[in-house]
C-alpha cells in the first residue's frame, strides 16, 4: 500500500521538474561552467578549501552530469561525477543559497553474463551481445597480449563472459568488471576468473599477470577519457529535509520526499524508467 501512494505521489510531485542529462564540453573549466549557468562562483569555488577546490579540477571531458531545474528553470541541483566513486553536489539550501559538497556517487551494480559465437571477428561478437563498448573493450584487451585474434581466431568460436556493471540513472556507468572471460580457440578453452584477491588466474589456478595489468590500464584509460550482487543500499543525502532510499534494484528506484520543494535527481530518473 505505501509503494502505490509512493507511485501516485511521484507524478505529482514531480511534474514541474526537469533534469538535463548533459556531457562535459571539451576545455570547460569548473569556473567557466559555473559562470554559463549563472551560478556564484565565492560560495561555490573561492570559499572552499584547498581539498574541494582541487577535486573540481578533477572533472574530465564528456563525463555525464544532471542539471535539475524547478518550474521557472531556476536551477536547484547539480551533479557532477569526479571518479567512479565520488561527484560533486551543488544544491540551495533552507535559505536559498547554492552550496557545495562532494558526496559518494549512488549506483546500482549488476551480474552480466553472455554466450555468443564469433562470426566475423571478437569485437563485434562482444559488441552484438552486449551493446556495451565497455564490455568488449575490456576483453579485448585483457586477451591482447596472449591471443593474436587476427590469426587465432575461426568463424564460430565461442565466447563466455561474465561481468559485473554498474548503473547510473538506469545507463551503464564506469567500466565493467570482469569476473570469467573464455574464448575456444581451435577446440581449447582459453580463459580467466578474477579470484578472492582480485587478481586474475588460468583454470589450473596460475595468475595471468599480464590480463591483470591489462585490464587495470583499460580501468584507467576509461577514468581518464570517460558502477551477482544487487541488494538495498541506502544513503542520506546532507542536503535538509531530504531522505532518499533505494530499494532492490528489480523494484526500481523510489523516493520519498519530506518537502515537494526538495527534489531529488533520483526521483527524477525513477519517472522516466
Amino acid at each position: 500500500m505505501k509503494r502505490l501512494f509512493i507511485l501516485l505521489l511521484l507524478p505529482l510531485v514531480l511534474s514541474a521538474a526537469k533534469v538535463d542529462y548533459l556531457r562535459w564540453d571539451n576545455g570547460m573549466t569548473f569556473l567557466s561552467f559555473l559562470a554559463k549557468h549563472d551560478l556564484p562562483s565565492r560560495p561555490l569555488y573561492w570559499n572552499l578549501d584547498h581539498d574541494d577546490q582541487t577535486l573540481t579540477e578533477e572533472i574530465y571531458a564528456g563525463i555525464g552530469y544532471q542539471i535539475l531545474r524547478d518550474e521557472n528553470q531556476t536551477i536547484e541541483q547539480v551533479l557532477i561525477p569526479v571518479s567512479d566513486e565520488l561527484q560533486l553536489h551543488i544544491y540551495q539550501d533552507a535559505n536559498n543559497s547554492y552550496t557545495f559538497e562532494a558526496i559518494p556517487v549512488l549506483y546500482s551494480s549488476e551480474r552480466l553474463s553472455f554466450t555468443t559465437t564469433i562470426q566475423n571477428n571478437p569485437s563485434s561478437a562482444i559488441y552484438n551481445a552486449t551493446h556495451s563498448k565497455r564490455a568488449m573493450s575490456a576483453f579485448i584487451s585483457g586477451f591482447r597480449k596472449s591471443i593474436n585474434f587476427s590469426l587465432h581466431v575461426q568463424k564460430d568460436d565461442p565466447i563466455v563472459m561474465i561481468y559485473d556493471q554498474k548503473f547510473r540513472f538506469g545507463k551503464p556507468f564506469s567500466m565493467p568488471r570482469l569476473q570469467l572471460a573464455k574464448i575456444k580457440l581451435h577446440g581449447k578453452w582459453h580463459g580467466v576468473y578474477l579470484g578472492a584477491d582480485e587478481r586474475y588466474y588460468e583454470v589450473k589456478g596460475h595468475e595471468v599477470e599480464d590480463f591483470y595489468l591489462a585490464i587495470l590500464s583499460v580501468e584507467r584509460v576509461s577514468a581518464q577519457v570517460l558502477h551477482v550482487d544487487v541488494g538495498t543500499r541506502f544513503f542520506t543525502s546532507t542536503v535538509p529535509t531530504l531522505a532518499l532510499i533505494m530499494l532492490r534494484a528489480e523494484e526500481r528506484l523510489f523516493v520519498l520526499l519530506e518537502q515537494v520543494r526538495s527534489l531529488n535527481f533520483v526521483a527524477a530518473e525513477a519517472m522516466e524508467i
